[in-house]
């Protein structure tokens, strides 16, 4: 059976603050590749590196390790004093001599190796850097190059032409799982430009049409790099784009993406992660649509969850009049899921029969459970990796099926070292709450090094993980502290990182004696998790005989005996919580991370609001204009609580019940009419007694409907 070593994408950058904002790295491309072909050449540890197309203030670079070693960082030492000695680029370290530094560093996909390996290792001519090159290590066809922050298909020029016609192209886009709501818009482009083309309009289609789109996905691994491939070609040969060829680039805050690269040499171009655009950089961007890339169909692609990010960037769009139409991508269904897997299998010579099939189901839903699965990415790689293992035994159907049985496990070991980047995702993914987000992260990070500090047995003071959310009720603190274990969990800090929610009623007993043991009780079986404590300054009591004191005195002991198995967090309105921890000066030491939640503004409470009700639900522009006026007030309102989560969550609920109220008085709805909101609705939402005191700025304790 062969074997395969590792391949890298690597993207360096000088390590000199002033050289890296000075030197543009494309200009010193001779410098680059007569160090690359040294490095090659003298290298006796096996390590191969093929320079990719530098951006400005990147150097991009395939790497393959010597046989049976993991990239290391001090592998690229020797090239970095090849540039210094014998290309001069002393002059570009930084005050301790240092060159270049690694920005990233990501080993290939599995299903990408062979490929890439194969031709890594038959090559004889490495001096020639360029997008064919590349294009054949990949294994792709077309004429383009790629980077790590970047993926170029096809490289638009005069001579680029598509290898297959319209007829083939709309075949195979139609041919793709999924993606109906894109097929769909294909479709309709195709039968405009034919209508225009048969009434004989002299209007080119470019300017006839607004060809730029805004997409949001369900995620990575939806098809987007499929569908964008097919209709490059598609709105080529329809005469839309004078060039043909596409490109994927994936937005770079730290390096300012959109600068670097050249859309105008391309036909279709997709900016994934547009929600990552700075202001300026988005203002750039618009000003170019409607510039030197008005002949380009630029995809702005983010993912559906940034609700916010997508309605600014819609604002920004229409206030420059822009004009663009929306795509959704979202993620696959299990029986697409399926029939995507059956087809990856077919070029292996490997199929599924009815129990590989059942199997192959079940592991797909635990994965999907442990948020391991990525889509078609994910299903690539385990047909690689099936592959590798079965096809050289005798009884295929059995290898394959005794492979499945165990693919939960093994996708769940082959994701543990990025197991903390999901529950952090999550976090990204929250409405509002910036600073909170920053300083999560800033004492997780905290956390993570004391720990690897400790494992090397570098002495320091023993880690303390408990902390105080202070902030009105519905500000996401629970939903946080859940992230926080889930983080906690996945660095070995925590045993079992799951939540643990308890109030005063169950620390405290009845009688006398009895609420230590209660309180030391509840502690015992939160060990490995995040205790949460809700309204915590509720435990100071009224009175000295007030058995509050005895839980607080008791948590605060327990809280040091066990501060490395046991993370405490105590949570509730800011003042109240500020007075529990100055009568009880036990509590500063032992709690000595502070967090602030900040109350909704009423554009973050709107945005929530759409997560609550759901993406398939239709708006109409007079109901949303009174639902935003709602959620201002709300965040304005005398009583906090009308400006949180939960209202929002009640307000979403109560919506669908009096649009139901109203669908039922007529007969033969369908699936349109089900997910529309009208503006009857809210006025019939805002007629409710405890809605309407919030637009009055009721009294506290006003809103209704729940606040739990």
């Amino acid at each position: 059976m062969l074997t395969f070593s590792a391949i890298y994408r690597v993207s360096l950058a000088l390590k000199g603050k002033e050289s890296r904002s000075e030197v543009d790295l494309k200009e010193l491309l001779d410098d680059l590749v007569g160090a690359k072909d040294e490095y090659n050449a003298l290298n006796s540890q096996g390590h191969r590196m093929l320079l990719l197309e530098p951006t400005r203030k990147r150097l991009n670079l395939l790497f393959k390790p010597g046989q049976g070693q993991s990239f290391q960082h001090s592998m690229l030492d020797h090239f970095s004093e090849i540039l210094k000695e014998g290309f001069d680029w002393q002059a570009y370290c930084d005050r301790d001599g240092a060159l270049l530094e690694v920005k990233v560093a990501q080993q290939l996909p599995l299903v990408e190796w062979q490929h890439l390996l194969t031709q890594l290792q038959e090559a004889d001519n490495h001096q020639i850097m360029g997008d064919p090159e590349l294009e054949n290590l990949l294994g792709r066809s077309g004429r383009g190059g790629t980077g790590t922050m970047s993926r170029r298909f096809a490289r638009g020029d005069s001579e680029a032409e598509p290898e297959i016609n319209l007829e083939e192209a709309l075949q195979q886009l139609n041919g793709l799982v999924g993606l109906d709501e894109l097929k769909a818009e294909v479709c309709r482009v195709v039968d405009f430009i034919s209508s225009l083309k048969e009434n004989g309009q002299l209007l080119p289609a470019r300017e006839a049409y607004p060809f730029h789109y805004i997409c949001t996905t369900d995620g990575v691994g939806v098809g987007l790099s499929s569908a964008l491939k097919l209709m490059a070609a598609i709105f080529y040969h329809l005469e839309i784009c004078p060039l043909y060829g596409c490109i994927e680039e994936r937005v770079d805050k730290e390096n300012g993406y959109l600068i670097d690269h050249r859309f105008d040499e391309n036909g279709i171009c997709a900016a994934v992660g547009a929600d990552l655009l700075e202001d300026s950089e988005l203002e750039e961007l618009i000003d170019k649509l409607v510039g030197e890339f008005r002949d380009q169909v630029v995809v702005l692609v983010l993912d559906a969850g940034q609700k916010r990010a997508l309605a600014k960037l819609q604002h920004k769009l229409k206030q420059q009049g822009v004009p663009f139409r929306r795509l959704h991508l979202p993620a696959y269904s299990e029986p697409q899921m399926v029939e995507i897997f059956k087809r990856i299998l077919k070029p292996y010579g490997c199929q599924l029969d009815l129990e590989g099939e059942k199997l192959f189901k079940a592991a797909l839903g635990q994965m999907r459970e442990d948020n391991s699965v990525c889509g078609a990415r994910t299903l690539k790689d385990i047909a690689c990796r099936m592959a590798l293992d079965v096809l050289s035994e005798p009884r295929l159907s059995e290898a394959i099926n005794r492979f499945l049985r165990a693919l939960p496990l093994e996708e769940s070991d082959a994701n543990g070292g990025l197991a903390g980047a999901e529950p952090l995702g999550e976090l990204d993914m929250l409405v509002g709450l910036t600073a909170v987000k920053d300083r999560v992260r800033e004492i997780l990070a905290h956390f993570v090094m004391e720990k690897k500090k400790a494992d090397l047995g570098i002495r320091g003071e023993k880690l303390c993980m408990h902390m105080l959310f202070t902030g009105n009720p519905g500000s996401g603190k629970t939903t946080v502290a859940r992230i926080v274990g889930q983080v906690l969990k996945a660095e070995g800090l925590l045993e079992k990182g799951d939540l643990v929610e308890v109030s005063r009623e169950d620390l405290v007993a009845l009688y006398i004696g009895h609420t230590a043991i209660k309180t030391a009780s509840v502690i015992e079986k939160s060990l490995g998790s995040v205790l949460f404590i809700d309204e915590a300054y509720a435990l100071n009591g009224g009175s000295e005989r007030d058995f509050g004191q005895e839980a607080l005195a008791t948590l605060v002991k327990k809280m040091e005996e066990h501060k490395d198995e046991l993370v405490v967090i105590m949570a509730g309105y800011t003042d109240e919580m500020e007075k529990m921890i100055a009568l009880n000066p036990g509590l500063t030491s032992r709690v000595p991370h502070k967090i602030e939640f900040p109350d909704y503004s009423g554009e973050e409470l709107y945005a929530i609001f759409g997560q609550q009700l759901g993406e398939d639900y239709q708006i109409s522009a007079e109901a949303t204009e009174k639902l935003q006026q709602l959620f201002v007030k709300a965040a304005t309102s005398a009583d906090k609580r009308g400006g949180n989560g939960r209202f929002v969550r009640n307000v979403a609920e109560r919506l669908k019940m009096k649009q139901g109220i109203r669908l039922l008085k007529h007969a033969g709805a369908g699936r349109e009419d089900l997910l529309q909101i009208i503006v009857e609705d809210v006025e019939n939402l805002l007629k409710d007694n405890d809605i309407s005191r919030v637009l009055r700025g009721g009294a506290k304790h006003a809103i209704g409907f729940g606040q739990d």
